[in-house]
């Protein structure tokens, strides 16, 4: 009866605190939407003088509504560490952070970005408390000078700084991954 009960009360408990967001259109964004948009977009203007603020509002825009696009899709359960679980348990299919990494990637990349990189950020790769995210930098700029995306920390809000300001993990990039989820052609590590 006890291994019967006990996934039973696991699915009961995680399935409450299962979140839902209110997808919001440019037009109707709350205020700590617009905000983050703002400065995250001034963020990615920072990286170089190159940049161009039209692709960077554009990039912060979609960076910081889409994840929460994601999060409704992925039906994420809150934290984050809960929903790997169920994934793990085969009662949720999507929500790992790769996930959001690799589906915002595939949404920025639709935009054709000609002053701003996407990257593949990783922490403890092919370790089990591996983590993944983007950074954004401009062309041929530095990865550790770059900022990081990362919408799986705060179940789908958008945590985002700077790749060296960010002491909760240290990133590098996987190049072969950015190669393919981003838009660099770099050969070095690390550059």
């Amino acid at each position: 009866m006890k291994y019967i009960l006990a996934p039973f009360l696991a699915i009961l408990f995680f399935s409450g605190c299962s979140i839902k967001y209110k997808t919001q259109k440019i037009q109707t964004l709350n205020e700590k939407n617009r905000n983050t948009i703002n400065e995250l977009s001034l963020a990615i203007t920072k990286l170089s003088t190159t940049i161009d603020t039209t692709e960077a509002k554009k990039v912060a825009t979609i960076a910081t509504l889409y994840p929460l696009e994601l999060a409704n899709e992925y039906q994420l359960v809150s934290p984050p560490l809960f929903h790997n679980t169920l994934i793990n348990m085969n009662l949720k299919k999507r929500g790992f952070c790769y996930h959001f990494a690799q589906d915002i990637s595939q949404e920025l990349k639709k935009l054709k970005l000609k002053t701003i990189e996407l990257r593949w950020a990783t922490h403890k790769k092919q370790n089990y408390w591996e983590h993944n995210a983007i950074v954004l930098t401009a062309k041929q700029q530095s990865f550790k000078k770059g900022v990081l995306l990362d919408a799986w920390r705060n179940s789908g809000v958008l945590y985002w700084d700077y790749v060296q300001n960010d002491t909760a993990y240290n990133w590098n990039e996987d190049l072969r991954k950015s190669r393919y989820y981003g838009t660099t052609k770099q050969r070095g590590k690390n550059n």
